[in-house]
């Protein structure tokens, strides 16, 4: 594992700790605002496939960790502009800010393709914000996956 991984599973488990406790789940206004932006990024941009407004939400000089998605903002915007790209439809959990960071819990379903048993796994999005714009996006995608 890398240092930049580690230290972003750290954070992740920080914010997810601290969000347990009922006095950390009060938000400031600027996590509040921070929260309501990325949502709105997310369904905007991603679920209804506006990727020509990822200019109002991201930063010129965005940076994307997903390792499918390479070339910061254009990058993101080349890939999401395919329709098959799109993230599959799945239950939203959890969602929090602390800080510049905004954490997005999905919940989703699928069945065992040996078993065809069902069963449910979560993905997260993590995403920083400086300035009023999505500076930079993590998720557990790997290459050559679908959501």
């Amino acid at each position: 594992m890398t240092y930049s991984q580690t230290k972003l599973l750290f954070w992740t488990f920080v914010l997810l700790a601290s969000s347990c406790v009922p006095s950390a789940m009060a938000q400031s206004g600027p996590e509040k605002k921070n929260q309501e932006m990325v949502l709105s990024w997310y369904h905007d941009v991603l679920v209804l496939g506006h990727v020509r407004e990822a200019s109002k939400y991201m930063a010129e000089d965005y940076i994307e960790h997903d390792p499918r998605i390479s070339g910061g903002r254009a990058g993101f915007i080349q890939h999401y502009e395919n329709a098959s790209a799109r993230p599959a439809e799945a239950k939203q959990t959890a969602t929090f800010a602390q800080g510049d960071y905004v954490v997005i819990v999905w919940q989703h379903a699928d069945k065992d393709p040996k078993t065809s048993t069902p069963y449910t796994y979560a993905t997260y999005d993590v995403v920083r914000v400086k300035n009023g714009k999505i500076q930079e996006h993590w998720n557990n995608a790997k290459k050559n996956s679908q959501w």
